[in-house]
């Protein structure tokens, strides 16, 4: 079973949020594969096969690279679009 944070009404876009550790490498690579694996498990069980997934990260109160929303995006283009809570 796939359940997104969010989705448009039209389930054009579905949203996930991710409040992920971020502060190192290692810890920045596994959620960029958690969150590759969970975006296509998701295109694989959603009605609209070309569908835009959406990843917010809540990075709120940790001690990130200033590109960090970059580094997200390069790590994950293909898969989805990130988007970075900081403040």
């Amino acid at each position: 079973m796939f359940t997104p944070e969010f989705a448009a009404i039209d389930e054009s876009e579905f949203h996930l949020v991710a409040n992920h550790y971020l502060e190192t490498r290692d810890a920045r690579s596994l959620s960029v594969e958690f969150i590759r694996h969970r975006v296509i498990f998701g295109r694989q069980n959603v009605p609209t096969p070309g569908a835009k997934f959406v990843v917010h990260y809540d990075v709120r109160g940790q001690n990130v690279p200033g590109d960090i929303e970059e580094i997200l995006r390069a790590a994950l283009a293909g898969f989805c679009e990130v988007i970075v809570k900081q403040i």
